[in-house]
């Protein structure tokens, strides 16, 4: 039996499944398979413009890509969301990548407020370190302001090895602060649910995205 041979345009929207029977899809940049929801997904607009579809899952057609920045400029110089789109679209090349970093910032933060209302979260160093050995936690979030000094004292290491917990680097202190209706925060443990499953892929796109020891205008989220 011969293989059938896909387009290249096919082939950008073809859904594999993973092991775990989660949907992949394809980087119009790279041309490798990853689970959709660690991708960064676009959609076209009624105007024609490009649109950073920051839940996953806005109607249309939709064309992905790998959540760092080489992908990203790959894709704009290749002109792949063109050819993925067929036809001519607008694409802000000077602030797409700044605004792909905030809405996701926004989304992380809002998601946060949403899992300590619901309480699904622990918040605070002391408090994260007395639960640290609960069957509950699935990550640990550091704001990434937190001093050294205050990083160097937490030992989740046993935690990691033995509950399979991951340990992320947040947003800074005030912004967690502000999205927990308290004040500087430096440590917040996600218990497991939804909720923390949405900020962890949230926080891993943020994080590939954004270059290290960059800060983000914080008066944009003020307010």
């Amino acid at each position: 039996m011969e293989m059938a041979i896909l387009s290249q345009d096919e082939q950008e929207q073809e859904v594999t499944q993973t092991d775990a029977g989660s949907a992949c899809r394809i980087c119009i940049a790279c041309r490798k398979a990853y689970e959709a929801e660690s991708l960064l997904r676009f959609v076209v607009s009624p105007r024609l413009e490009l649109v950073f579809d920051v839940k996953g899952y806005a109607p249309g057609r939709g064309a992905y890509v790998c959540a760092n920045e080489n992908c990203f400029q790959n894709a704009l110089k290749k002109r792949a969301f063109n050819r993925s789109f067929k036809g001519s679209i607008l694409v802000d090349d000077a602030n797409l990548l700044t605004s792909i970093k905030e809405n996701l910032l926004h989304r992380i933060l809002e998601n946060l407020g949403l899992a300590y209302c619901a309480g699904q979260c622990v918040v605070g160093r002391t408090k994260v370190q007395e639960d640290r050995v609960s069957d509950k936690i699935k990550a640990i979030v550091i704001a990434y302001d937190l001093s050294e000094r205050s990083v160097t004292e937490l030992d989740f290491d046993e935690l990691k090895q033995t509950k399979d917990v991951v340990v992320l680097t947040g947003p800074s202190k005030n912004l967690m602060g502000q999205a927990l209706g308290r004040s500087l925060t430096g440590v917040v443990a996600l218990l497991k649910g939804r909720i923390s499953d949405r900020i962890i892929c949230d926080l891993l796109r943020w994080q590939f995205l954004k270059n290290p020891g960059e800060r983000m205008n914080e008066e944009i989220f003020n307010g």
